[in-house]
């Protein structure tokens, strides 16, 4: 069962925060030795001794391959629970070479794929905090399907940078 407590965001400042991408984005995994695996709703495995065990993952926008910082999104596995707690921070606004961020996450059920707000986010970030979740809800169903698919191993941000920047070259 899980709990229905919202609390409040907190903003703090981060002399590094980095603005979202502009244009056109989607999240991508950014993480290294994960597998595709079984056919539970949660679909990233690390293999541990041998044993194939579900892996929180971090992810960052697909637009190019740096230090997001304050982009991240981190996805924790918490399958007895039957939920992924989302780790997300929102730019409220830039000062200087940093800015103001909150706390943006939630949880989703892994049964019902809802979105369940564990922290209420100020009126002036909720469309960016939508826009967050709404990606991560897409996600993690285009990490699903490619597994489905046959797929064993998923495209890191990485993998993905050589790949643009080996077309480059030819």
């Amino acid at each position: 069962m899980i709990r229905r407590h919202v609390a409040a965001a907190s903003v703090l400042f981060d002399g590094s925060a980095i603005a979202e991408p502009s244009g056109a984005w989607d999240y991508e995994l950014d993480d290294y030795g994960v597998e595709y695996y079984g056919d539970s709703q949660w679909p990233f495995y690390r293999r541990v001794h041998k044993e194939m065990q579900p892996t929180s993952v971090r992810l960052s926008p697909n637009t190019e391959f740096k230090l997001w910082r304050t982009q991240y999104v981190l996805l924790t596995v918490l399958p007895e629970q039957g939920i992924i707690d989302v780790g997300l921070k929102v730019l409220v606004h830039r000062e200087g070479s940093g800015g103001w961020v909150a706390e943006a996450g939630g949880v989703i059920d892994l049964e019902s794929h809802r979105w369940i707000i564990t922290r209420a986010v100020p009126d002036e970030i909720k469309q960016q905090s939508v826009l967050k979740r709404d990606k991560v809800l897409s996600f993690l169903a285009q990490a699903r399907a490619e597994r489905a698919a046959g797929c064993s191993v998923p495209l890191t941000a990485y993998e993905r940078s050589m790949l643009s920047s080996d077309s480059r070259v030819h």
